[in-house]
């Protein structure tokens, strides 16, 4: 698996350097596993840093288009995410984006204590087509008391937009 990794970072930044001329300062990395936390990823390093840009480079390996990006993240909670997709000719241009946080409780080994954290997504409003690779520069920056509290969904509670009202009706504590 190692290896396979260091081949597809490899052919990563040779696509990026060739459709952008972009060169990075550093490997490409990638996370440890799909779906997982801000820890198994390189970003993670960032987590006490108040001020920090990187780049993602985002492969959509279906054969459908995808109409967002969702890269985990350390911080969410005060949206402080500046998101630039790459176009041509040498640009980037902003793009729209939020984040998305919840508590995840994680067992640490070896003596299995339970550990919460906030898992955030940074959720990227950027059409990527089958097969496509896009560049995004990422930057972050915090004045250190823009902290949203943080509400867990409480029976009753709604989430909706203009075509659709979901409403949390509760959770069925024997199953997770």
């Amino acid at each position: 698996m190692a290896e396979n990794n260091l081949l597809y970072n490899q052919a990563v930044y040779d696509r990026i350097k060739l459709i952008t001329g972009y060169e990075a300062d550093e490997d490409w990395q990638q996370c440890f596993r799909t779906n997982s936390t801000y820890l198994d990823c390189p970003i993670a390093e960032f987590f006490d840093v108040s001020e920090y840009e990187f780049s993602v480079a985002v492969h959509n390996p279906s054969t459908s288009w995808t109409n967002e990006v969702r890269i985990t993240v350390p911080h969410g909670r005060d949206s402080r995410y500046s998101v630039e997709a790459y176009t041509q000719h040498d640009n980037f241009t902003a793009v729209n984006s939020s984040t998305s946080c919840y508590k995840e409780t994680l067992e640490k080994q070896p003596n299995k204590t339970q550990v919460s954290i906030d898992n955030c997504y940074l959720y990227i409003e950027h059409k990527t087509p089958p097969h496509g690779l896009h560049l995004f520069k990422i930057s972050y920056a915090t004045d250190g008391d823009a902290q949203e509290n943080y509400e867990p969904l409480k029976e009753g509670d709604s989430l909706e937009s203009q075509d659709l009202k979901v409403l949390y009706v509760g959770s069925d504590k024997n199953s997770s």
